[in-house]
């Protein structure tokens, strides 16, 4: 997969129309089929690769369809699939992605309430390049639910003692402080009362703890206005 991910670039646009096409089928149904976590991640990563050569002249119109379709899958190996590849997606056609922003951030929204672990921690990764998509206000205001379902999601990995869950939605909460939209503006107080629960909160791991403490720093660097207006929450920080 590692060979592919080199080479293909390079001999693409020498194969001929048939064997492209083949190829992107075969790639698909790899991708769904795959069973081990790795693999199935490092072919989705080929696919990402590809697209970035077939999708901005609509060479694969098939790709965002593929993704709905694992998205509202029964089976939750398919709807990780469809978060994981989306992830890899962004990292190669972020841009031809932004059209379909809103269906993605519902696509996410649904793997945040997944009823499986492993789909709810997809969807926590793709929030990271999803929430650089968004740009107009529609798009803010939807993401603002997901932020909610986001913080829903590291509530129950801390109740259940899943740190590295809740870690990796601390540190998504801390890049959300730093993107210059306002993604979190309706949700700061209660983000900060979670965060702080959780830092104070001696039962839980000292590295979650830590990453916990780090969002209220950096809520405090970057959004004091914010922060200071709500008198209450000034006094428990």
């Amino acid at each position: 997969v590692v060979l592919l991910r080199k080479r293909i670039p390079r001999h693409w646009q020498q194969l001929s129309p048939e064997v492209k096409q083949h190829t992107k089928a075969v790639l698909l149904e790899q991708i769904a089929r795959e069973g081990v976590h790795p693999v199935r991640r490092s072919v989705s990563d080929v696919a990402s690769i590809v697209a970035k050569l077939t999708v901005p002249s609509s060479e694969w119109p098939e790709l965002l369809g593929f993704l709905q379709q694992c998205s509202s899958s029964s089976n939750a190996d398919h709807r990780e699939v469809a978060l994981t590849l989306f992830t890899s997606l962004a990292e190669n056609i972020g841009d031809y992605l932004q059209p379909a922003v809103m269906s993605l951030q519902q696509m996410v929204g649904a793997g945040l309430a997944d009823g499986s672990e492993v789909v709810r921690g997809a969807a926590l990764r793709a929030l990271e390049p999803l929430m650089f998509l968004v740009t107009s206000e529609a798009e803010i205001s939807a993401f603002h639910s997901l932020v909610a379902a986001m913080m829903q999601t590291t509530s129950q990995a801390l109740q259940s003692g899943s740190d590295d869950l809740a870690v990796l939605g601390f540190q998504l909460l801390v890049e959300m402080v730093e993107v210059p939209a306002p993604l979190l503006q309706p949700h700061l107080p209660a983000i900060v009362t979670m965060c702080m629960q959780a830092a104070t909160a001696t039962q839980l791991d000292m590295s979650t703890r830590e990453q916990a403490m780090q969002v209220v720093h950096w809520v405090a660097r970057y959004k004091p206005k914010q922060l200071t207006r709500n008198k209450a929450l000034i006094k428990e920080v």
